[in-house]
């Protein structure tokens, strides 16, 4: 009973993992082919690619976080990415955010 046990975890585990990097490597994929476009305007954060268009209101947002590469919107325990290397104006995004939403810097 408990090598049965032990092989069915054994086994959970290795789907489990094997899912993740499926799921990984789709995203990478997908994020790597599309080009997407960021935009903040006084009514809240478009996310752009040639299939999509994903429209958040500030008021959503409850924080924002600043690290190296992202600023992280929070929403609850939910967040938006925004990659920094897809802005021009980092300074402008900052003070875009920091004029709605409490800005925090988080290091990596």
């Amino acid at each position: 009973a408990e090598v049965a046990f032990a092989f069915a975890i054994m086994c959970y585990v290795t789907a489990f993992v094997a899912e993740r990097r499926t799921r990984k490597m789709c995203l990478d994929h997908y994020l790597a082919v599309h080009e997407h476009l960021f935009t903040l305007d006084d009514d809240g954060v478009t996310m752009s690619d040639a299939h999509t268009d994903l429209r958040i209101c500030w008021a959503h947002f409850d924080a924002a976080f600043e690290t190296p590469t992202h600023f992280a919107l929070r929403h609850c325990t939910n967040a938006v990415g925004l990659p920094k290397r897809a802005f021009s104006d980092l300074d402008g995004v900052r003070d875009a955010i920091a004029a709605r939403i409490s800005l925090q810097p988080l290091h990596e």
